[in-house]
């Protein structure tokens, strides 16, 4: 077990200078001591046997009754910007009890013990309120924030669990969302350049995920390796516009409604290697721009997709707004009773080659512009290619050409090879072959 000397070494607070302790905090410290630093308010220090930046110097439990809510907070607030705050494992069996949210608006690493074994519980909170809020608004241009090893929860599915606003070049590796009315929330207008990594989101059936509402924040998230469970998998609402969106083994499981459904702007949705199993929904991926929005630079690739209940996969459009550019390759689909990609209204200009399909009747439902299918297989075999317009391979009759002509094919004077030669290049020319 880590050592409250050992954890002290990797929380910045114990790096600080200090003041010596009152006498009253020296006589009820058992040694080792961490006096209080220059960032400290003594109030709000409860046991001074613990380093600066735990959160049990300043009076958290664990025990799932008492409200720990001011305590990780007043550690959050006493963290020099860079530094660590950390949060160890709760009580067996209960958790770090939060009777309201928790703010950080500086660049902080927010250090849990596992996400099986820090947990932050939400109790009573209501709909719209965020249990953990990373917000840049206070001090624009935020960075540079880490969360890691935490669960965050709530026990009446209402408030958002956490919230990335105005924070930029973040990360957030194995964490927990569970039971909120959205699980991650990423909105304001310099949310960029973050990595969500073994972020699992298990949300009641009529919620969702992972929303993006009211993003303009420009774009390059990166999810690698999250689970995606709940009413919707990731929503981009018709407000927001995304540049850059990345899902790599992501796991979309059993969700009510679409795993991904964006009625905002998207430029640049790389989809690769993920899982979708089970999702609602008349098709998995639902790419639909809202009048005025538009959806461009889509990959599909190297996914796994199985239904009870869909219709097809993926469909483009329908609301009336463009989708260009897009690539829909190498993919296993399985079970789904309409067909593979449904183009509805402006999906054109696209590749849908290479999928396996079993159980799937079709590739497409129509031939759109510049959108080529070609090289998929089912269950039955290969199945046709398709192209618009059409390709075709011109065909000639006799009635294009000159007939009644005949030729020595025995012929050896430079006269007669001359002859056949200038009459092969009319018969070519008049095919139009030749200019």
């Amino acid at each position: 077990m880590m050592q409250r000397r050992d954890l002290s070494m990797i929380l910045a607070g114990s790096a600080l200078g200090s003041i010596a302790l009152s006498s009253k905090a020296q006589a009820a410290c058992t040694p080792p001591c961490f006096p209080l630093t220059p960032t400290e308010s003594a109030p709000t220090i409860v046991d001074y046997q613990y380093p600066p930046g735990d959160v049990r110097r300043y009076g958290a439990t664990g025990n799932g009754i008492t409200n720990d809510q001011p305590a990780i907070q007043a550690a959050i607030n006493a963290a020099p910007a860079g530094t660590v705050v950390f949060i160890p494992p709760h009580v067996a069996g209960a958790f770090f009890k939060l009777n309201n949210g928790l703010t950080i608006t500086k660049p902080l690493r927010l250090l849990g013990a596992g996400a099986g074994q820090t947990t932050l519980n939400a109790a009573g909170l209501a709909s719209g309120a965020v249990v953990l809020d990373i917000d840049g608004t206070v001090h624009p241009n935020l960075e540079f924030v880490e969360l890691t090893g935490l669960t965050l929860m709530s026990d009446n599915n209402s408030p958002d669990l956490l919230r990335v606003n105005r924070a930029s070049n973040s990360a957030f590796r194995d964490i927990g969302l569970h039971n909120g009315r959205y699980g991650l929330v990423i909105t304001g207008n310099r949310t960029f350049s973050n990595t969500y990594d073994r972020v699992i989101c298990v949300n009641t059936s009529l919620n969702t995920a992972v929303r993006f509402l009211n993003y303009t924040g420009g774009g390059h998230h990166t999810f690698i390796g999250c689970g995606f469970l709940g009413g919707y998998g990731l929503i981009i609402e018709s407000d927001s516009s995304v540049v850059g969106l990345s899902l790599t083994s992501c796991t979309f499981e059993a969700t009510t409604f679409e795993a991904i459904y964006s009625n905002g702007l998207v430029q640049g949705l790389n989809i690769n290697g993920c899982r979708f199993e089970k999702c609602g929904g008349s098709s998995d991926i639902l790419i639909d721009p809202a009048v005025g929005k538009s959806a461009a630079g889509i990959t599909i690739q190297g996914c796994f997709f199985e239904t009870d209940a869909a219709q097809y996969v993926v469909q483009f459009g329908g609301s009336g707004s463009t989708v260009r550019g897009f690539s829909i390759a190498g993919n296993y689909a399985q079970d789904y009773s309409s067909g593979l990609v449904r183009l509805n209204g402006e999906g054109e200009s696209g590749a849908i080659v290479g999928n396996r399909l079993q159980n799937v009747p079709a590739v497409v439902n129509a031939v759109r512009p510049a959108v080529l299918v070609a090289n998929n297989e089912n269950q039955t075999g290969k199945l046709g290619a398709s192209w618009q317009p059409p390709l075709v391979t011109p065909t000639y009759t006799v009635a294009n050409l000159v007939v009644d002509r005949s030729y020595d094919v025995s012929a050896t004077s430079t006269a007669e090879l001359a002859r056949v030669l200038g009459s092969l290049i009319a018969d070519l020319r008049v095919a139009g072959l030749v200019k």
